[in-house]
């Protein structure tokens, strides 16, 4: 079952946020609050900011931001319940039973118990059988020594397509469950997809193996065939090698992105120890989302080809939007790690991708290369570039970049900045950034309505949304950002929770929920909370009650004109009278 609400926001009231922050930031305290750099991008001034009295973060750079358990999370890469267990056994709360195995969640662990075993035998093969030892040979003359292919755990699949279903089914697998396992042919479920391959497996970032890639040894075929989708692998999702990478990636806040599992095995035995690679297609998006939260910086090291330039070019900007500072290692044509690791040993390859081109004077050469020998050569190269300089979400980097890439082609910088602009105009990419954007005119400028300057209010400062609550009602308010505000607060009102992520995950948009982050880590509230949402509340009503007084007014005039029972009439003037006595009672206390 779910970890109950109740659990959640007493182990948030239990933490110190401060506390679970500094021990990955050095935290400056100033004021009520705490300064430092923020972990999730590169900076030197700090302007990330946490505020211990609402539980909240906030970095002002990057706009991350929310709760500890979101910090948790972010910084970890770990799941909601993960965090929350996380944090739980830090203050001595049990979160409770994990919840109940459903069937999905039953097929998961037996394939995944399954793709383990499979991998540890076909890591058996390679090294121990007769099979394998031509397979074996090839990877010891790539300079992969056999400690190496022990840590990646990679093996032989044998050459015969029914021994692997023989040997699964000997040990109690059912024909029905491998047949829908990955590993055979959809055609005969007797016979195995990988046949006489040296065998990678891939694992996730917990490092379970989910699924196999497997090159040739040798004969006619692909080079490389990859397993199918199954509900542990989704290949658009996953990086090899990662499990192995990934806890480098957080301490250095940098990747090697590789183009193969060669690539990536040679590598991490050069000592480049954060060397991932995508899964047999070009780099996606969805691996992009997953690396950007650990990174400030990436080398890309891909083939020398046209094809590899391309795929630098998407990698490149599928990483920018993200603020990543992307770097790319030129290797000779026909040269690959692995290459350079047998020639010249690991510091030929350290001295390689230690000395990378950056991404603009990359692109500019390959784009020259490119487009070379044609009459408008120089102009096609600055319209592929542009595409990539529009993905900036600073203004200031885009025009810094522009001018870079003027002085590398050897045009007017003017005449680059014009172009681009009229590129930019005509439908060219523009950053994510700037059409995020949301109806309520309150969150695209920062400058807070009365509505919202009450709601922001009374988020930094819970215990007084009673008072909000027993004097506004959500349709008074008019700034819908506003409402959504109220809304969340009254869940969470009515739930007795405390937790600022519970609060944040209970608002609707994402682009208010990251406005209350960044407004509750400032804690421009702190000051007479109190007095301040009284005074708003006065103010609303005050609005709502002469709203409804015209309202009655015209209802008045028309009544009086259609020659209306006296009894209506009565009971319009009254209402008018009740209003009045409440707008001075509004302006008594505003006194």
């Amino acid at each position: 079952m779910p970890i109950p609400d109740n659990v959640i926001d007493d182990i948030a009231r239990k933490v110190d946020i401060v506390e679970v922050i500094g021990h990955y930031v050095h935290l400056t305290r100033k004021g009520p609050r705490y300064l430092g750099l923020c972990p999730f991008h590169n900076e030197k001034t700090p302007s990330f900011s946490v505020n211990p009295d609402r539980g909240a973060y906030y970095c002002f750079g990057c706009q991350r931001g929310g709760g500890v358990f979101k910090f948790l999370m972010d910084i970890e890469g770990l799941t909601f319940p993960e965090a929350v267990g996380r944090l739980g056994e830090r203050v001595g709360i049990d979160v409770g039973e994990p919840e109940a195995e459903t069937d999905a969640s039953r097929q998961r662990r037996a394939l995944s118990e399954l793709y383990n075993r499979v991998a540890g035998t076909f890591h058996y093969l390679l090294r121990e059988s007769a099979d394998g030892r031509r397979a074996l040979e090839t990877l010891r003359e790539r300079a992969l020594p056999d400690d190496a292919l022990d840590r990646f755990g990679v093996g032989y699949a044998p050459q015969d397509r029914h021994w692997l279903h023989r040997f699964l089914v000997r040990k109690g697998y059912s024909e029905t469950f491998l047949a829908g396992s990955g590993l055979f042919t959809q055609s005969d479920p007797r016979r195995a997809l990988f046949s006489a391959r040296i065998m990678f497996p891939i694992r996730s970032p917990k490092g379970d193996v989910v699924a196999f890639g497997g090159r040739i040894v040798s004969g006619d075929g692909p080079k490389y065939i990859n397993s199918p989708e199954t509900p542990l692998y989704r290949k658009r999702e996953l990086l090899y090698g990662i499990d192995l990478a990934l806890p480098d990636i957080r301490k250095t806040r940098t990747v090697t992105l590789a183009e193969g599992y060669i690539d990536v095995i040679a590598l991490h035995e050069a000592g480049l120890t954060t060397a991932t690679a995508p899964l047999g297609t070009a780099f996606t998006t969805e691996q992009g989302q997953y690396l950007s939260r650990y990174l400030d910086s990436a080398t890309l090291v891909f083939d020398a080809d046209d094809a590899g330039g391309r795929a630098t070019h998407r990698a490149a900007e599928i990483l920018e939007p993200y603020g990543v500072t992307v770097n790319v290692c030129v290797l000779a044509p026909g040269s690959d790690p692995a290459d350079l690791l047998r020639s010249g040993g690991s510091q030929a390859v350290v001295n390689a991708v230690s000395s990378p081109l950056s991404i603009l004077e990359f692109l500019v050469r390959h784009g020259l290369q490119t487009h070379a020998g044609t009459p408008d050569g120089k102009r096609a190269v600055l319209k592929d570039i542009y595409g990539y300089v529009g993905l900036m979400g600073s203004e200031v980097k885009r025009e810094e970049s522009l001018r870079v890439v003027a002085d590398l082609v050897g045009a007017d910088p003017d005449a680059v900045r014009a172009d681009f602009r009229a590129f930019a105009g005509s439908g060219g990419r523009r950053s994510r950034r700037t059409d995020e954007v949301i109806d309520s005119p309150s969150v695209q400028g920062e400058s807070a309505s009365l509505d919202l300057f009450l709601m922001l209010a009374a988020a930094e400062s819970r215990d007084h949304f009673p008072l909000v609550r027993r004097s506004v009602q959500p349709e008074d308010l008019v700034d819908p950002a506003a409402k959504e505000i109220y809304l969340a607060l009254e869940e969470c009102y009515r739930r007795q929770e405390t937790s600022t992520d519970l609060f944040l995950g209970r608002i609707m948009q994402p682009e208010v929920a990251d406005m209350v982050r960044r407004r509750l880590a400032y804690g421009e509230f702190s000051e007479s909370p109190e007095r301040l949402i009284r005074d708003s509340i006065v103010a609303i009503r005050t609005r709502v009650l002469c709203d409804r007084r015209r309202s009655v007014e015209l209802e008045l005039r028309r009544v009086t004109a259609s020659g209306a029972d006296d009894k209506t009439y009565r009971d319009l003037q009254l209402e008018i009278m009740s209003i009045d006595r409440e707008l001075r009672k509004l302006k008594g206390e505003d006194e």
